[in-house]
């Protein structure tokens, strides 16, 4: 029967697991029904998808009120920020006004329930009118609560804050999105804690170009272990395999580990060897402990964490790696970032293809390159630290001097963004302190 209110915790699992625990009988009579509510559905693609809630989706928008329905849903975090995801926000924003979208932003509490370790995101939203056009507020709870009491004293705050950003001696940030990017599947607010980063962001990326415009990325980490095995004894061919915060600590670092073929899989690692550059870009951050996004090594190599970049030469490799590691390289990762654990994000290859580069003059890769060759072998601090980070400091200044200006971006506009960066919880690992 319809309903005026859907809640809704689907469990975070492949999709092929979902039927496992109801016995043969019981799937088949599961299984049926779902293919009934799929075929007649029209946005039967949002249940074709990896992981088990998409069919929850669709069974939440066949309960609930046409007129007066209601949804509150717990979803990974990833739904919010992943390019495969972007049919389920589509989807959801279509039928549904989303009125909030709540993710902690609490490195001691990342999650609302109580079995996970990953980011989570509330969805609460009630069934679209053809007039409906309201901002949708984006809460980012900087203390994420334990009890039902002190939830229920945190939603009555957030009820009576309108949606105007900072809120002061709050344990929440609210900031309001445009109904327009919501229903086009821009959820990418909830990223950052501090509204004004995102508005940086959004920024940065009308002044930019993308990585995938301006260059060739791959092969993926994963192709790299699925093709390759570490060797204990020195090999011909090197990889950087890891990204340990005390080991990459530099802009110039060599390979970490040497590699052989596995023994079926000779072809396949011939191939993506050969695609191996000297720039590579980090495929996943802990933001509180590592220092770099980009590597350069003299030694070209493919890698584990680490994907390689296609560059005409070692001239625009090296303007790039400084981009990478200056605070604006930073925010336009952060704001890149596939969201399964907030302090610690994941890039797949069509992330990284996102992240904002700029489309560079010949005199400004000679600026950024005479800095790179100036500063490559010095060590930067933790992102945490960044806000202290001398060597930041100078990337920032170049960049600030050679192309920032051109785009915008004034050295002390990207002296706050890196400020305001650091503060963020994801980066320092440390709760927001309230002065309540």
């Amino acid at each position: 029967p319809a309903m005026n209110l859907v809640i809704m915790n689907p469990p975070f699992t492949r999709d092929s697991l979902r039927h496992d625990q109801l016995g043969k009988d019981g799937e088949a009579a599961v299984k049926k029904k779902e293919k009934q509510l799929v075929k007649k559905h029209p946005y039967r693609g949002a249940a074709r998808l990896h992981s088990s809630d998409g069919m929850f989706l669709l069974l939440a928008d066949h309960m609930a009120d046409n007129s007066e329905g209601k949804l509150a849903v717990v979803l990974p975090a990833v739904v919010a920020t992943s390019a495969g995801a972007l049919g389920r926000r589509q989807f959801l924003a279509e039928k549904f006004h989303i009125e909030y979208l709540v993710l902690p932003h609490d490195p001691q509490r990342i999650a609302f329930s109580g079995n996970t370790s990953i980011s989570e995101l509330l969805v609460v939203g009630r069934r679209r009118t053809a007039r409906e056009s309201k901002p949708t507020k984006v809460v980012k709870l900087l203390h994420n609560p334990t009890t039902p009491l002190e939830a229920m004293s945190v939603v009555e705050r957030i009820s009576d804050q309108p949606a105007a950003g900072p809120t002061v001696a709050a344990p929440f940030v609210i900031d309001a999105v445009p109904d327009e990017r919501i229903r086009a599947g821009d959820w990418r607010a909830v990223v950052f804690a501090s509204g004004w980063l995102m508005d940086e962001l959004l920024a940065l990326e009308n002044a930019c170009r993308t990585m995938g415009d301006l260059t060739t990325i791959g092969p993926a980490g994963q192709r790299i272990r699925d093709a390759f095995a570490r060797s204990p004894v020195a090999t011909g061919q090197q990889a950087h395999w890891d990204h340990k915060a005390n080991l990459v600590i530099s802009m110039n670092t060599k390979p970490d580990s040497w590699i052989v073929p596995k023994g079926n899989k000779k072809h396949l690692a011939e191939r993506y060897w050969s695609q191996r550059q000297g720039l590579l870009l980090a495929n996943r951050v802990n933001w509180p402990t590592m220092r770099l996004l980009a590597i350069r090594s003299d030694l070209p190599s493919v890698g584990s964490a680490f994907c390689p970049v296609e560059c005409l030469d070692e001239y625009n490799e090296k303007a790039l790696c400084v981009w990478m590691n200056s605070s604006l390289g930073v925010l336009g990762v952060m704001g890149s970032q596939t969201l399964r654990k907030l302090p610690y994000p994941r890039y797949g290859l069509d992330d990284q293809r996102t992240f904002p580069a700029p489309d560079l003059t010949i005199d400004e890769i000679s600026a950024l390159t005479y800095a790179y060759d100036f500063l490559e072998h010095a060590t930067l601090r933790p992102f945490k630290s960044m806000a202290d980070c001398r060597v930041r400091a100078e990337l920032d200044q170049v960049v600030a001097e050679s192309v920032g200006e051109r785009m915008g971006f004034g050295l002390e506009r990207i002296v706050r963004i890196r400020e305001a960066l650091a503060a963020e919880p994801s980066i320092s690992g440390q709760r927001v302190a309230l002065n309540e």
